[in-house]
This record gives C-alpha cells, sequence and structure tokens, in this order.
C-alpha cells in the first residue's frame, strides 16, 4: 500500500511539474486566460453542488409542511418525514421511530436524509443495521457517521459528527472528534463543553473501547491538557 501511494504521489508531482512547464511556455496572456478559466470551473462547480443542496432541502421542507396539513401529530412528523422517502419505507417501523425520536427536529432529519440519500455513506452498511436492536443500530449508526466524518472537511464533519451525538449521545469518540475540530478552528467556547463531556464519557468507557488502558490514561491526558488550554483561550464565562 505504502509503495502504491509513493508511486500515486510520484505521478501527481510529474503531471503537475508537466502543467507548470506547459505554463511557461504560453504567453502572459493566455496564461491568465487558461488559470482564469479553471478557477471559474472549480467555482461553478462548487456552486452546483450548493444548488444541489439547497434544492434538496427546499424539497424536504415542503414535504413536512404538506404533513403538517394532513393533521399529523407534531410527536409522528419526523417519523412520517422519514418514511416518506423513496425506499425508506420498507425499513423496520421500530427503526425509523426511533431515528426519528433522536434526531427530532425538522432540520436534523432532512441533514440526515440528505446525507445517506446522496451516497456519502455505504448505503449497505446502512441496511445491515436494521439486523440489529434499534438501541444497538443507533449505536452503530452513530460509529457510522463519526468514521465518515474522518473523510471530510472540517465544516462538513462538524455537521456530521453533530449529527452522530445526537444519534448517540454516548459515543465518547465522536465527541472527541468534534471537540477537537472546534478546538483546531479556534473555536474554543464550542470545544470546551465537549471536551468535558468527553472526558466524563471517556472515564466510563471500558478499557477494550478506547483501545487499552494505557491508551486510554494517555487520550484522557491530551484531552486535559486541550482542555486547559481551551479554558484560557475562552476567556471567562458571561452570566
Amino acid at each position: 500500500m505504502d509503495q502504491v501511494l509513493g508511486q500515486m504521489g510520484s505521478l501527481f508531482f510529474t503531471v503537475l511539474e508537466d502543467f507548470r512547464a506547459f505554463l511557461l511556455g504560453l504567453d502572459p496572456l493566455t496564461q491568465l486566460m487558461l488559470i482564469g478559466g479553471l478557477v471559474l470551473l472549480l467555482v461553478v462547480l462548487r456552486l452546483r453542488a450548493r444548488l444541489a443542496a439547497t434544492s434538496g432541502q427546499r424539497a424536504l421542507r415542503r414535504k413536512y409542511r404538506k404533513l403538517v396539513k394532513t393533521g399529523v401529530a407534531e410527536w409522528e412528523l419526523p417519523f412520517r418525514l422519514l418514511e416518506s422517502r423513496e425506499e425508506w419505507d420498507h425499513l423496520p417501523k421500530e427503526f425509523l421511530m426511533e431515528l426519528a425520536s433522536r434526531l427530532e427536529q425538522r432540520d436534523k432529519i432532512i441533514e440526515f436524509i440528505l446525507l445517506v440519500e446522496r451516497d456519502d455513506f455505504d448505503r449497505e452498511d446502512f441496511v445491515r443495521l436494521m439486523n440489529y436492536e434499534p438501541d444497538t443500530a443507533m449505536h452503530e449508526l452513530s460509529v457510522m457517521l463519526t468514521d465518515h466524518a474522518t473523510e471530510l472537511k472540517v465544516k462538513r464533519a462538524i455537521a456530521v459528527l453533530g449529527l452522530a451525538i445526537q444519534i448517540d449521545p454516548e459515543n465518547h469518540l465522536a465527541m472527541i472528534d468534534l471537540a477537537t475540530r472546534h478546538y483546531s478552528s479556534k473555536h474554543y467556547a464550542e470545544a470546551l463543553p465537549l471536551l468535558e463531556q468527553a472526558m466524563s464519557l471517556s472515564r466510563e468507557a471500558r478499557p477494550q473501547q478506547a483501545g487499552s488502558a494505557q491508551t486510554l490514561h494517555d487520550m484522557l491526558g491530551l484531552l486535559g491538557e486541550m482542555y486547559e488550554d481551551c479554558a484560557q483561550r475562552a476567556g471567562p464565562k458571561t452570566a
């Protein structure tokens, strides 16, 4: 694997160097037009992705409003929104009701639906959760989201980890990851309560859950240092 990654890295830098040489061979005006075209293409692609997300959110909100107008009880609306999705109505009612009760808020439900339906993580793994009891399924789903967040950039990862924690508030690994993301982004006030909860949950974790007793001890030490730094940087709490 390391050899393959090394070869890929070498190929990337070779292509980059060839492109640089190609650019240097062009006149300044052509260089400017080419670079401008590439920048514009990246902007368009990002804009399309944002518009697609916004469109999906609007469609789901319209669906939610339609459910409200049908007289569905307020507590049942999140479940009905999940159940209304194409190919979701065959999922066990107990699973969907448990998920809806944990996500609870309309926007959280919508965020989760968009995450799953856009194949941000493996749907087969999602379907595999149906073999578990609801509580275990929720824990496994939370772990799945936590693992998926490692592949994402900070802003997107923070949103996904938030879902993971809402689905399983005792997922200490998601809590640690989210706190670390906030800390690295200098969001010290947001990181502080998360670190406090993460340390509490980590102390209650069995050693095998954290890898080993020594790993748990080391992790708590690092979290404690991060917590002290956050406390200083966040400043005194206001009443």
